[in-house]
């Protein structure tokens, strides 16, 4: 099995949320049912520190670990449809969002 992820990677997790007031990186807003708060979308930039392999063989996804622009670590299953790499122009253009290693 050869991993999409590896460690060092940079990718891009897309996060749901809801307010009444969406912050300024909001992608695809909508408001909500009746109308008193927003639900969008925000780009949450990550690079991978580790992945973890599943025991078994019949499993072929595996568990990324990783660090958020803030220090915290986060986890996420490798077929989470939120979850993808990090495009060149991606990581060229958003460099900075991307915590160092």
């Amino acid at each position: 099995m050869h991993p999409k992820y590896a460690i060092g990677d940079k990718i891009i997790y897309r996060k749901i949320k809801c307010s009444s007031h969406p912050t300024p990186n909001a992608i695809e807003v909508y408001p909500s049912q009746r109308g008193e708060e927003y639900i969008y979308n925000v780009d949450k930039y990550w690079t991978v520190i580790d992945i973890v392999y599943p025991e078994g063989k019949g499993n072929s996804n595996y568990i990324i670990i990783a660090k958020t622009r803030r220090g915290k670590v986060v986890q996420v299953t490798s077929d989470d449809s939120a979850l993808r790499k990090a495009n060149i122009i991606e990581r060229i253009r958003y460099n900075d969002r991307f915590p160092v290693i």
